[in-house]
Order: C-alpha cells, then sequence, then structure tokens
C-alpha cells in the first residue's frame, strides 16, 4: 500500500467540477485526517466541514487535489481542466451515438445534449462564488 499524498495539517487545493456545464470551482482546505483510503477535508476559508470520503492523493472522482497554490494558477489550471472535460464529454457523447445506430429517440436526446454542451463556455470560479450564483439565483426565483 502506498503512503498518502498528503498528512494532516497539510493545506491543499481541491479543483472540482461544479456542474455538467463545463464549470470548475476552486476551493482551499485544510487536510484535517488522512489515512491510507480516505482524508477528511475542511474549508480553510470558511472552517466549514467539506467531508471525509476524499482519497488521500492527487486524483479526486471529479477533479484534483493539489499542494495550495496561488489562486490564480488554481483558477487558470481549472480553466484549461473545463476545457478538456468539455471536449472529452463532447467525444463521449458523440461515440454513444455512434454506438446505438437507429435509436431515433437516443440520438435527438444526445444531440441535445451536444448542442447544450457546446453552447457552454468552459470556465472556472472560486467555490465561494458560485455558492454565491446559488443564492442570488434563489433569493430572486423566491423574490
Amino acid at each position: 500500500m502506498t503512503a498518502p499524498a498528503f498528512t494532516k495539517g497539510d493545506r491543499v487545493t481541491l479543483i472540482t467540477r461544479w456542474n455538467s456545464k463545463a464549470v470548475f470551482t476552486v476551493r482551499n482546505a485544510v487536510v484535517a485526517a488522512a489515512g491510507p483510503k480516505q482524508m477528511h477535508l475542511i474549508d480553510a476559508e470558511t472552517g466549514e466541514e467539506m467531508g471525509r470520503n476524499y482519497r488521500p492523493s492527487h486524483q479526486q472522482p471529479s477533479g484534483v487535489c493539489l499542494f495550495t497554490t496561488s489562486d490564480a494558477d488554481a483558477l487558470t489550471m481549472a480553466l484549461e481542466m473545463s476545457a478538456m472535460w468539455k471536449a472529452t464529454e463532447l467525444l463521449r457523447m458523440h461515440n454513444a451515438i455512434s454506438r446505438n445506430p437507429g435509436d431515433v429517440g437516443y440520438e435527438r436526446a444526445m444531440r441535445k445534449q451536444i448542442a447544450d454542451l457546446e453552447a457552454c463556455e468552459p470556465a472556472a470560479m472560486k467555490y465561494g462564488d458560485a455558492v454565491a450564483m446559488i443564492h442570488a439565483a434563489l433569493a430572486n426565483r423566491e423574490g
């Protein structure tokens, strides 16, 4: 078994996919605990518990975890990841259509998803900004 990439007290930057529209977020955290199979992260800015189910490695299910870097560098990396994710996802969708020839309903649904994703620009933002946008959208809907 390999040793975890991170140990308790390390400051890390988590870059993850926020939604299915090619938006990635950057969030700074502190490793509260790290074992061989999982680690526990706490938001470095708010103190909010982020969860205990992170892998103690750089690779995460929907992004990466790095030793803390500047926000500008992290946002640049997140934007690059967003563009790569979008290209990979479009390729996956086109391949899915070619594997299911003759299924008109499936093809129509996939082509709509492709058009929706093609209309989105790759984007990166701080996690707090993404949450603030959601709260503002909910407040506008209620008000």
